[in-house]
């Protein structure tokens, strides 16, 4: 038998344990707990009433040892635990009372509401945001008996007493919670101090619901557009930008100005559309820029390509500054000369991954992955750089043609590097996936393609990821007869 002094310690490591779990997680572990096969086999599963009221009468701790019993298969047992929470006055009963109150077991259900009652107060309002991510779960939705608790609660929180509480449970550290209480925030008048705060939690639900409530309040709309206009997060700074011009005041042209040098598209599509409305051309503004600062120059001028400016692109495509490069390529990708092809090619095969990402944009806008795809997989295998390599069967091929697809992803397949053969069997499997139609092609080209598929063959018939490289090897076979 253990003494009171294990017991005690053994109170104190689950009362530690279930404290450190968060309200959104509750539902969770009651399910966990009650179903937990593992217990079969320990006596926590045949616990009888009698043994559960004598647990809770020897406990030190009531509340928790009444807490891990609320959370019991059966419902005897959970009704004697939430009977215990609710005589306890323990503020510690309230979060497991409320999870009892969406129980199946109307028995366990009505003691739970008997336990919560007295809670229910704006009085208890910190107590009351702490359980509502539980009230926002499904067991308390319109359709079910305890929806009347949710109901309860809202009407409470809506009291001017516990808007310090919600103000507060929307800075919490569990997102759950942060959004359940900037969900209950009235429209209202108060000073913009609960938005400087939230934007320090990045949680963009969190600070549109906040910019919503404060919004519609005109005596804080400006400051609450100069806030978002210096978040971190684009979107946010796109709409406070349109808050501080969009009744065109005096300081709105240099705001403007600002939101066309921005990093973010969005940001600067709004103050680009300010310009077009008053009669302004954005371009001949970041035309003005290029000698001075051409990054932003040129990542305006990529938001509407002009073919007016792809000479100033092409030069800016060499420069040694990354970021003029990927600016100018994303440029020139908006364009999409075929005349470009060439450096398009270049720079997916040496550049970074960014100007590649632009440089395959070209490509394919221009037309020209088609006919370039040869030379970029032989440069790609010359350079031996696995990478490129991988970036060519995976970005290039899919814009080509399913004849040359094949042929390159039989090439790869053949491939000693293990990694390039695993992406040219990938890149075969995709073509053949999406193939509908046989397309014509000359005898030359199918007695190539069949030499491929000789030489590909061990490749196809070695099969340690399952049955379909066999599949796909008859399905060539059947494809180049």
């Amino acid at each position: 038998m253990p003494t009171t002094r294990d017991r005690d310690a053994r109170e104190a490591v689950v009362a530690s344990l279930l404290a450190a779990v968060v309200a959104s997680d509750l539902s969770r572990l009651d399910y966990e707990v009650r179903w937990q096969e593992s217990w079969q086999t320990s006596s926590w599963w045949y616990l009888s009433v009698g043994e559960a009221e004598q647990l809770i009468g020897e406990a030190t701790d009531t509340v928790t040892v009444a807490a891990g019993l609320s959370m019991h298969r059966d419902g005897h047992i959970r009704e004697i635990a939430v009977r215990a929470l609710g005589s306890s006055g323990d503020p510690r009963a309230l979060r497991w009372l409320v999870l009892r109150c969406g129980d199946w077991v109307p028995e366990v259900r009505n003691a739970a509401f008997e336990g919560v009652d007295p809670w229910v107060t704006s009085a208890f309002a910190v107590l009351l945001v702490d359980v509502l991510p539980i009230l926002d779960g499904e067991r308390f939705d319109a359709e079910r008996a305890a929806h009347t608790l949710r109901a309860r609660v809202d009407a409470v929180l809506r009291e001017p007493d516990c808007q310090a509480a919600l103000d507060a449970g929307c800075l919490s550290a569990d997102r759950a919670t942060r959004r359940a209480c900037a969900r209950r925030l009235p429209p209202r008048a108060v000073d913009v101090e609960l938005l400087q705060q939230v934007m320090a939690t990045n949680d963009s639900v969190v600070i549109s619901m906040v910019v919503d409530a404060l919004g519609t309040v005109p005596a804080v709309a400006r400051r609450v557009g100069e806030i978002l206009f210096g978040a971190r997060l684009p979107r946010f700074r796109a709409e406070g930008l349109w808050w501080l011009i969009k009744d065109d005041g005096p300081d709105s042209e240099g705001l403007v100005r600002s939101g066309l040098r921005d990093r973010a598209a969005s940001v600067r599509d709004i103050a680009q559309r300010w310009m077009l409305r008053h009669g302004q051309d954005p371009a001949e503004h970041y035309r003005g820029l290029i000698h001075g600062d051409p990054v932003p120059a040129f990542r305006g001028l990529g938001d509407r390509p002009n073919l007016n400016d792809a000479e100033l692109a092409r030069a800016a495509a060499h420069s040694a500054v990354a970021a003029v490069r990927v600016a100018a390529l994303r440029l020139l990708a908006g364009i999409g000369e075929e005349a470009d092809g060439p450096l398009f090619a270049e720079r997916f095969l040496h550049g970074s991954a960014k100007e590649g990402r632009h440089a395959l944009e070209g490509l394919q806008r221009c037309g020209e992955a088609n006919k370039m795809v040869d030379e970029l997989w032989s440069t790609a295998v010359h350079q031996g750089d696995r990478r490129v390599v991988e970036r060519v069967l995976t970005q290039v091929l899919p814009l080509v043609g399913r004849w040359k697809r094949l042929d390159i992803g039989l090439q790869a397949a053949a491939s000693q590097d293990p990694a390039i053969a695993e992406a040219g069997l990938g890149s075969l499997w995709r073509t053949l996936a999406a193939w509908h139609n046989r397309y014509p092609t000359s005898g030359g080209d199918i007695e190539r393609l069949r030499q491929r598929l000789e030489t590909a063959r061990p490749a196809l018939t070695a099969d340690p990821h399952g049955e379909f490289r066999p599949n796909m090897l008859e399905s060539l076979e059947l494809l180049l007869r």
